[in-house]
């Protein structure tokens, strides 16, 4: 996270990519959840934002956070490639710079 994060957040992420086809399943016990990206960054390294997962649920934010997302080539390749350089950051609006992160 970008900043000292949720000291009392929790949760899980369940990804599953299938071809270019990303499906996933966000539960935490935040409140005010505004986004939720998959960011490209190793352990400890803060990154740019890769996927924006909740860009399709921008009004339907609720807790668990399901969808799926149709990733290109590219972007499906880079996740199988390399899936630890890569991190699940949610962002509240009390942790705009993000509450809690996993790398995947």
């Amino acid at each position: 996270t970008d900043g000292p994060g949720d000291a009392t957040g929790q949760g899980t992420a369940k990804i599953v990519l299938q071809g270019q086809k990303l499906c996933f399943v966000l539960t935490t016990n935040l409140e005010g959840i505004v986004a939720g990206h998959i960011h490209k960054g190793a352990v400890g390294v803060d990154g740019d934002v890769f996927i924006d997962l909740l860009g399709a649920l921008a009004d339907l934010i609720k807790n668990p956070l399901k969808a799926c997302l149709q990733l290109s080539t590219a972007e499906a390749q880079a996740l199988l490639t390399d899936p630890a350089g890569y991190y699940v950051n949610v962002h509240t609006d009390q942790h705009p710079g993000g509450a809690i992160r996993s790398q995947l």
